[in-house]
């Protein structure tokens, strides 16, 4: 005797009939009389009409199967047998089957079943694009024919988070710009020195650095390198709202370009200037959104950091609340050197989540023990005290958590494929609890939650820009972690056929990963909103990441469930994103090119047209199910 088969979750949730077919029934089985594996249709009875699916064939165009081909049913009243259609066609023929008809429009008679390969229901999980699968696009194309999906196919390099390649900004100068006077840039030094940026950013040490700038502007041999190097300081620092308003002021964007020209002179060395460089130029780059630049600066940074040993720890590290002095220049040289591998341990892990490829660090190769009393930091005013010469560098976001981003993407891009789900599900849950009880760690005040908070943002009064800014940006980062991890298992135990099993039904399991992925792009969008007057002009480019992917889980969500209840919420903010956005673009101190912000803004409109389109759909298609059942019982009685 056979084992009893599990229905899908689809189906077990709708309390309908699942015949298990590989990789998703998408609820085919109950309303269209699907074949069961005698080969003997189940006459339904007279008087019974299936139930509606609201998630309808979203669950279908996401599947993917290693072995057995999909079958789809089509609606089509005439079709050659032994044609091949593409899966979006049936959707969209299925989606548009008039209502008209005096029957069910999924009655047996208008139906057929046509195979699919694997190929051809490629989906999230295994897919050629980071975001949506070719026949995702194709489903949703269905409903939206809009040329903003174009940005999510696998030959688009052009996210809209991300700057326009294109612009002239980013063409060849020929210009070339002479450094500003040395006392500007020695005034830059000294600004950065006495503001709490350089707690986040340490791209120099200051007693270093002035040797850098005596070699830039009394060369004595080749110090291509040195003048470089000055350039991408006061490129950084020039955006800065910090800098002096009357004398000192220079043109940050033509330093920029004459610092991208640098790089292509001759191949880089392997000393401290050259890695400040790059490390630089890589900061540059995520604050103006060339985020492939980027990601090329942060490789080279890396290698010449491992070519110089700053993955390892100090064998004299310095003691917490010590200062090496002047004269000790080899000390120095340490510490800074481990500040910088933590500067770009931090950036590796932000640029992994964005672009979806594998990090350059691996943790196996590094130590990655905490800076003395980083532990303590407490997030008070006394932190973000950057004229104090003994203040902790704190980095982008926290440490601790960039640790668990670590690990997130080692499970991302290199085991997923590997672990059985079991496996799978229990590395979600120590990560999930690794989240918590960094979170827990976070002092009250500033701690992220998914609910919203009484106070607003959590703000004080005395608080300096960075520290409000440090705060926003480790709430966005956790708000989005919890969505990538929970949206990653969702996905994969949901939708990922696993050697000719059935689907995986692991009840809560998967459907609270899902709710906790949505709830958290939720809680990114509102807490943003409460607390985005006080976001750094510069910062355009590295925050509007955040909403922009909180709108695509949120998407899915009304995509999958549109009849749900709280999909008139998810509508809401969706809808609140477009004013979000333009809050946020209002407080820029950075240029936008116009066709930057048009990009951005159609894709905002283009999801929320997509997802009222859906809802009347959906709602179209209950009717008609209630109509004919309706019809059906008058007709039995």
């Amino acid at each position: 005797m056979s084992a009893r088969k599990r229905a899908c979750d689809t189906c077990h949730a709708r309390k309908i009939h699942c015949d298990g077919v590989i990789p998703s029934c998408d609820a085919f089985c109950a309303r269209s009389n699907a074949e069961p594996e005698g080969g003997l249709r189940k006459d339904p009875g007279p008087g019974r009409v299936s139930e509606l699916s609201t998630g309808r064939t979203y669950e279908s165009a996401l599947a993917v199967s290693d072995e057995t081909p999909l079958m789809i049913t089509s609606s089509t009243t005439s079709s050659s047998s032994g044609s091949s259609v593409p899966a979006h066609a049936l959707l969209r023929t299925l989606s548009h089957t008039p209502s008209s008809s005096p029957s069910c429009p999924y009655q047996d008679n208008q139906r057929e079943t046509i195979a699919f390969t694997p190929a051809e229901t490629q989906g999230l999980v295994r897919c050629e694009s980071r975001l949506f699968a070719t026949n995702s696009r194709d489903w949703i194309r269905s409903w939206s024919e809009s040329p903003m999906l174009d940005l999510f196919s696998p030959t688009s390099a052009d996210p809209p988070w991300q700057r326009d390649l294109r612009h002239p900004l980013f063409t060849a100068n020929s210009t070339v710009t002479a450094l500003p006077e040395k006392t500007v840039t020695e005034l830059y030094l000294q600004l950065f020195r006495s503001t709490p940026f350089r707690l986040v950013f340490p791209i120099v040490d200051a007693v270093l650095f002035q040797d850098t700038i005596e070699t830039a502007y009394h060369p004595e041999g080749d110090s291509s390198i040195s003048i470089a190097c000055v350039f991408a300081f006061l490129s950084i620092m020039s955006h800065m709202p910090w800098g002096p308003r009357s004398n000192g002021v220079f043109d940050g964007e033509a330093c920029a370009m004459q610092a991208d020209s640098f790089m292509g002179l001759s191949s880089p060395g392997t000393s401290l200037v050259e890695l400040q460089f790059y490390i630089m130029q890589c900061i540059h780059k995520l604050f103006s959104g060339d985020l492939k630049a980027a990601t090329l600066c942060h490789a080279i940074a890396c290698r010449l950091l491992f070519m110089l040993g700053g993955q390892v720890y100090p064998q004299s590290p310095q003691k917490f609340n010590e200062t090496p002095t002047v004269s000790d220049l080899e000390r120095r040289m340490e510490e800074h050197l481990r500040k910088l591998f933590w500067l770009c341990y931090t950036i590796d892990k932000i640029i992994a989540l964005r672009t979806r490829e594998p990090p350059c660090i691996d943790d196996e190769q590094c130590d990655l023990k905490l800076p003395p009393g980083y532990a303590n930091v407490v997030y008070t005013e006394k932190d973000f005290d950057g004229a104090l010469p003994t203040a902790l560098t704190l980095f982008p976001g926290d440490l601790r958590l960039s640790i668990i981003k670590s690990r997130t993407c080692k499970l991302l891009f290199n085991q997923a494929q590997k672990l059985s789900d079991t496996e799978l599900l229990r590395a979600v849950r120590e990560l999930d609890g690794d989240l918590d009880d960094w979170r827990a760690s976070i002092p009250l005040g500033y701690r992220p939650t998914l609910l919203s908070r009484d106070d607003g943002h959590g703000f004080t009064p005395d608080m300096d820009s960075t520290q409000k800014m440090h705060i926003i940006m480790i709430h966005l980062e956790y708000h989005h972690l919890m969505a990538t991890i929970h949206g990653y298992i969702s996905r994969t135990l949901s939708w990922n056929g696993r050697d000719n099993a059935n689907l995986v039904n692991s009840g809560l399991g998967v459907s609270s990963s899902q709710t906790l992925s949505v709830e958290a792009s939720r809680a990114s969008l509102e807490y943003l909103r409460v607390a985005s007057h006080a976001l750094l002009g510069t910062t355009f480019w590295i925050v509007v990441f955040y909403p922009l992917n909180a709108v695509l889980t949120i998407i899915g969500n009304v995509l999958l469930h549109p009849l749900q209840p709280e999909i008139k919420r998810d509508m809401e903010l969706l809808e609140s994103t477009a004013s979000l956005i333009k809050q946020i673009r209002n407080q820029r101190s950075i240029h936008i090119d116009n066709s930057d912000i048009s990009r951005i803004d159609s894709f905002v409109s283009d999801v929320i047209q997509l997802g009222k389109s859906t809802i009347a759909a959906a709602s179209r298609e209950l009717n008609e199910v209630e109509h004919a059942r309706t019809e059906t019982i008058c007709d039995s009685t």
